[in-house]
């Protein structure tokens, strides 16, 4: 945990209080109530994070309601099968809907477990890094040259899908608020210490039965929290700079004291006085390099929970689910059957979405072990309309690493 107190929880809990909190001292009544309130809207607070996961509908079909297809046109597609990134290859001549596997190794149950079997590579855990670090370039080309906004990820299922996209609008509306001038500084800087209490306490995480799920959406959090922490040191890195050589806050911090400047209202509970701000830009360096050496992230291991998660908290692009958690086991016996169901399940949904005045291209990363090109040949009847165009990482070809 880090260095502050805890905000209290309840009125009266503030009341017995002799000792004013750390919170307390950095807003006044109105600031704490309207960021609470905002965080408790998307449902990040100090209840449990378990009870967000689990309220969300399970099993639901594949694909979300927002969802718009990647509609492009002949250049794009002509574009997929010639990136610079990864080799691409034609497995099938693109058609009216066309498959874009972008192929890859990935980890493999929790972070230990996945340091564990990456040893016996040539290249250890860092050969996952750098495979993954090619597969965020090849995404990012393929929604520069070929219009590719949306792409479906293996191993995220709809469930999985809802709480990162909670969690992601959580920060945008946040951001947005505060570009907009809705929010205040003191609640820019709750909120932010919110966010601090929750991305270091790995018992918040505990939110369903797989260990390796909780680590993936603790890394998540943590690179979403550190990416907001970051931009709010370097307001205060300013605002604090300018207060030394001119003894005032400025822009939307100016109102942080009365009248901008430290005056003695500045020491009531109303307004917090300098020393509690520097107090709080101390505790957030801290706290960004407390986050930034987790070992969930610590040495671009952001990358072992997958590159397309990763551009989609960075809102790079959209991802949508693979995976229907009362589906089909990757990880039991008879691997090709069971992939074989996977590729099918996929190819009907590329059916549903099919629209005949229009070209389509579906994306998606899923394991160098699956291979779409049967799938579509024998489902000529359903699946006729599909190309197919395989892009390798070149880590996959030099190495052939775990698949």
């Amino acid at each position: 945990m880090i260095g502050m107190e805890k905000f209290p929880q309840s009125e009266s809990q503030e009341n017995n209080n002799k000792k004013e909190s750390f919170a307390e001292k950095l807003l006044h009544k109105k600031g704490l109530s309207v960021a609470i309130g905002v965080l408790t809207a998307i449902g990040l607070n100090y209840s449990s994070l378990k009870e967000i996961y689990d309220g969300f509908e399970k099993h639901k079909a594949l694909g979300i309601e927002s969802y718009e297809p990647n509609n492009v046109n002949e250049d794009q597609v002509e574009a997929l099968a010639h990136l610079t990134s990864g080799v691409a290859s034609i497995k099938i001549k693109p058609k009216q809907n066309t498959i874009v596997h972008i192929r890859q190794a990935h980890r493999r149950g929790t972070l230990e477990q996945t340091e564990k079997e990456w040893e016996a590579e040539e290249g250890g855990l860092k050969q996952l890094i750098e495979t993954q670090k090619e597969i965020e370039a090849i995404i990012l080309e393929c929604k520069e040259k070929g219009g590719v906004q949306y792409v479906y990820s293996e191993g995220v299922s709809q469930q999985d899908f809802n709480f990162l996209s909670k969690t992601k609008k959580q920060f945008n509306d946040i951001e947005k608020e505060w570009q907009a001038g809705t929010l205040e500084a003191q609640e820019r800087m709750y909120t932010c210490w919110l966010m601090m209490e929750i991305a270091t306490d790995d018992v918040k995480f505990n939110i369903t039965n797989s260990l390796y799920h909780n680590q993936a959406f603790h890394a998540y959090f943590i690179e979403a929290t550190l990416d907001y922490l970051k931009k709010v040191d370097i307001e205060l890195d300013e605002q604090l700079k300018n207060h030394e050589e001119v003894g005032t806050l400025k822009g939307k911090y100016s109102h942080l004291f009365t009248e901008g400047k430290v005056t003695a209202e500045s020491s009531s509970n109303k307004y917090p006085d300098i020393e509690t701000v520097h107090e709080f830009h101390h505790t957030l360096k801290k706290t960004i390099k407390e986050l930034s050496d987790h070992p969930l992230v610590a040495n671009e291991k952001s990358y072992v929970w997958g590159a397309a998660e990763k551009l989609y908290m960075e809102n790079k692009i959209e991802i949508l689910p693979f995976e229907q958690r009362n589906g089909t086991n990757p990880f039991e016996s008879q691997m090709k059957q069971i992939t074989d169901v996977r590729e099918n399940d996929f190819l009907k949904h590329v059916e549903v979405h099919t629209d005949p005045s229009k070209l389509r291209i579906f994306a998606v990363v899923l394991g160098a072990n699956h291979d779409f090109k049967d799938n579509i040949e024998a489902n000529k009847d359903t699946a006729g309309n599909s190309g197919l165009i395989e892009i390798t990482p070149p880590q996959l070809i030099l190495h052939q690493p775990i698949k």
